[in-house]
């Protein structure tokens, strides 16, 4: 192999990896988002709305997991909370409406170059990553972790 087809496959080698870590952050951004419904679902069926005044739900549409409790109506229109989450890029950010300080977790590669989620220099899992987004405000009662 002479030295300038060696240096366009170790080119071509890169481009082909950042195409599969792009994808690969993409599939944990889908992930998270379909988890953040999951707990929206199994929260509901935890605690029903009509038993404990809180209705849970995940809007796809727009990346918010909100709770709201019933107006004078009955109608769940009363907005209590809500957590909004963004990507940037490797960046996955959730805000919330409430004075909680926004979470921060980035997308990094492991050791053999597969993309994983990262909070303070840390892998998480997606399980993790869901919990740490959602029990300040699911589960406000409880100590933190």
């Amino acid at each position: 192999m002479t030295w300038i087809t060696k240096l366009a496959y170790q080119r071509d080698l890169a481009a082909h990896q950042r195409r599969i870590f792009d994808l690969e952050v993409s599939e944990l951004w889908r992930s998270l988002r379909i988890r953040m419904g999951n707990c929206a679902d199994s929260y509901e069926r935890m605690y029903p709305h009509a038993q404990h005044h809180v209705l849970a739900q995940w809007d796809a549409n727009h990346d918010v997991f909100k709770c709201s409790a019933p107006d004078a109506n009955g109608a769940y229109n009363d907005e209590k909370w809500r957590v909004t989450l963004t990507r940037n890029d490797s960046v996955i950010k959730a805000s919330y409406s409430t004075s909680r300080p926004e979470i921060q977790l980035v997308v990094g590669r492991a050791e053999d170059g597969h993309a994983v989620l990262q909070s303070g220099g840390s892998e998480i899992s997606l399980d993790e990553a869901t919990e740490r987004i959602l029990r300040p405000i699911l589960f406000d009662d409880l100590p933190e972790a």
